[in-house]
């Protein structure tokens, strides 16, 4: 069950539930990491701006909070983050290793999406020009991971200081500010 339960998440899971850590054994691990929580404000006006358009306006939606998400995907990963979870227009990632060189990876990270963000803000849409904004917590604490499943699905599920630090500080923060906690 266990190899089973490890290829079913291979292709989705962060990289904390399949570092061999006997997460899928034990049931869960709890480490000490350093969370980064960006939140992209502005994005439920152009949701709002673009669903008069229909289809076309919810496709181009799609499309511009796609290529942002992925982008930042693309360079958290770089950095050595490890992005646990979406949610709509926000986005959670851990940085594993010592508080120091989690906070300098992270920080590093966020100037990098306060860049990207100003480069989606550049385009235009159906809608007219996109203005968004990141509002970005860093916070350094303990994440404990656990994988819920049944027969038929898994879904790995994260907990702690180090998250709820993360999103307070992102909801101190103003558009296009990175507060740490």
């Amino acid at each position: 069950r266990s190899v089973v339960l490890l290829l079913e998440l291979s292709a989705f899971a962060p990289r904390r539930c399949l570092d061999g850590s006997g997460l899928i054994t034990s049931g869960g691990v709890t480490r000490g990491t350093t969370v980064l929580f960006v939140d992209l404000a502005g994005f439920t006006v152009l949701t709002e701006s673009l669903s008069h358009y229909g289809s076309r306006g919810t496709e181009q939606l799609s499309n511009i909070v796609s290529a942002f998400f992925g982008e930042v995907t693309r360079e958290v990963l770089t950095r050595g983050g490890d992005p646990v979870a979406y949610g709509g227009d926000a986005l959670t990632i851990t940085f594993d290793g010592s508080p120091e060189d989690g906070l300098q990876r992270a920080a590093g990270a966020a100037e990098e999406i306060h860049r990207l963000t100003e480069l989606a803000t550049s385009r235009t849409s159906l809608a007219g020009t996109v203005s968004l904004t990141a509002r970005i917590g860093i916070a350094s604490g303990s994440v404990s991971t656990a994988v819920a499943s049944t027969n038929q699905r898994a879904i790995p599920v994260h907990v702690g200081t180090g998250l709820d630090d993360a999103v307070t500080a992102e909801e101190e923060a103003t558009g296009g500010q990175t507060i740490f906690s």
